[in-house]
């Protein structure tokens, strides 16, 4: 499970992956994610970061971008990369209502000949490229799109060969990300 937690988090005037979670913020996002991601049956690899110092957990690796300041889509091919012939689940470090569930359900869609570049999520009509498989056959994509300066998720996504599989209803509401201080205020409500 790749979990990119590079970006800049503009928006929400603070870095996301060290917001806080549970009622007396004992973890930041970043650490539920890769516990889940692990408790779930993955590997736990932070893109976009060094490992913190102090950071408790030995078992998650961090990988610095590749090629930074390219977004989610240098994310995945610094992951890509990493996996070898793995695939990839992607992750966003700013969905902080994933579950295990949802994560296991990730897991278990399949890649195969019909769809060997991987699995694109959708979530009421809309691709959810931060919650998907990719497979490295992808790569060569990645790396040309992001040569033309391309950067998009979603035009890897429709030049690759991904099956498009709809989420269950009870996990698209777990996609939402948290990414303005209201969002985070609306979260932390959700929460109490």
């Amino acid at each position: 499970m790749a979990i990119l937690a590079g970006g800049k988090s503009q928006r929400m005037g603070r870095d996301k992956a060290e917001l806080r979670f549970g009622p007396h913020g004992q973890q930041t996002w970043l650490e539920r994610l890769c516990d889940l991601a692990i408790a779930s049956g993955a590997n736990a690899v932070v893109v976009g970061r060094n490992r913190p110092e102090g950071w408790r957990n030995r078992d998650v690796v961090f990988l610095c971008d590749a090629v930074p300041l390219r977004g989610p889509l240098g994310g995945l091919a610094t992951a890509l990369a990493y996996a070898g012939n793995s695939r990839v689940a992607l992750v966003g470090c700013d969905m902080p209502r994933l579950t295990m569930r949802a994560f296991r359900w990730l897991l278990a869609q399949p890649v195969g000949a019909a769809n060997p570049d991987g699995v694109a999520t959708v979530a009421g009509g809309e691709l959810q490229p931060l919650f998907s498989i990719y497979s490295p056959t992808l790569l060569p994509i990645v790396t040309e799109r992001m040569e033309r300066g391309e950067y998009s998720l979603r035009g890897v996504i429709g030049a690759g060969r991904l099956a498009r599989v709809d989420v269950p209803d009870w996990l698209a509401p777990q996609l939402a990300g948290v990414n303005t201080p209201e969002e985070f205020a609306a979260w932390r409500g959700e929460q109490s």
